[in-house]
């Protein structure tokens, strides 16, 4: 599927004292990987469903904070507009906590030893001490 030769850089703590072509052992813990996922992807849906449902209600009158919602024809459609652009400061609000979540690294993989060449098909290139890692997928 796809490239044979397709590589993947990878940022991670390189613990395993790898030098620039080794072939290394990457884990991640997994409650950190389901974590990561869900800020990056369960926050802002949830976010964009609540807004979504919030501001029908409001824009349809169901809610009656708004004096001018029996104005606006396209409920639906101002509503998904006002989903999305909370969606999108959610993903902002997220891209700004990047280098928190960094400084944490709870949520970096690591280089956990050095492997013989190529036997899970991940290679680590350090460059000076910099903890960059490059995966070969075949």
């Amino acid at each position: 599927m796809g490239d044979e030769n397709m590589q993947m850089c990878v940022e991670c703590l390189n613990k395993a004292n790898a030098k620039v072509g080794d072939f290394v052992e990457i884990i991640m813990k997994t409650e950190h990987v389901l974590s990561a996922a869900f800020i990056a992807y369960m926050i802002p849906l949830i976010v964009f469903l609540v807004t979504l449902v919030l501001s029908m209600k409001v824009l349809s009158g169901s809610i009656d904070v708004l004096p001018f919602h029996s104005y606006i024809k396209n409920i639906e459609g101002v509503s998904t507009v006002i989903g999305l652009v909370a969606m999108f400061i959610t993903y902002l609000i997220i891209k700004l906590n990047d280098k928190k979540f960094k400084a944490s690294n709870k949520y970096m993989s690591v280089a956990t030893e050095v492997v013989t060449e190529d036997e899970n098909g991940i290679s680590v290139v350090a460059k000076d001490g910099t903890p960059l890692c490059n995966i070969d997928i075949k």
